[in-house]
């Protein structure tokens, strides 16, 4: 089962400053018990600085600045009962039925998240006939969800962990 609430507040002054803010708080039944909350924020902000007051030109016409920051949790790759220990029955012996492990409990499983930061221009020439856009981004990705092989002698073959992080970043140029 999961559980979410949301929240999001726009905001633009005089079509010059704008801001958006979100927070976003889900709940999810797949993670360990010591974890199945999180909380994940997000805020951009922009200034049209082409509809200042102070500005006046006919060659640039837009001048947009921005940044954004925000953060996302997933639950990808992660079955329905990770984060429990689950029985499976195993094959008679002498007339006696007996079970074993299908999975090894992992209560402090936790959500897959990313975080992401960018900043960036927009530049219009010519009465936007042409367009300009510079991105720097950064992205990373905290506790992937992995299923790690295990020995086969505690009875399974892999359990669920948050054992991975990857960082990228880079330039976007559009013209």
């Amino acid at each position: 089962a999961r559980r979410s609430q949301f929240a999001r507040v726009n905001y633009a002054f005089d079509n010059r400053y704008l801001v958006s803010a979100s927070i976003r708080r889900d709940g999810d039944s797949r993670f360990g018990e010591n974890n199945r909350h999180a909380v994940f924020p997000a805020v951009s902000v922009g200034w049209n600085v082409h509809n200042e007051s102070f500005y006046n030109s006919d060659f640039l016409t837009d001048i947009k600045l921005r940044a954004s920051y925000g953060r996302l949790g997933t639950t990808s790759f992660l079955g329905a009962y990770n984060s429990l220990a689950l029985l499976n029955p195993g094959q008679t012996v002498f007339g006696t039925g007996f079970l074993i492990p299908n999975d090894v409990a992992n209560p402090d499983l936790t959500w897959q998240t990313n975080t992401e930061s960018n900043f960036g221009i927009s530049l219009g020439f010519l009465q936007n006939r042409f367009t300009l856009a510079v991105d720097y981004y950064t992205s990373k990705i905290d506790d992937i969800l992995i299923n790690q092989s295990v020995s086969e002698v505690i009875g399974t073959t892999s359990v669920a962990l948050d054992s991975g992080d990857v960082e990228s970043s880079g330039l976007e140029l559009e013209l």
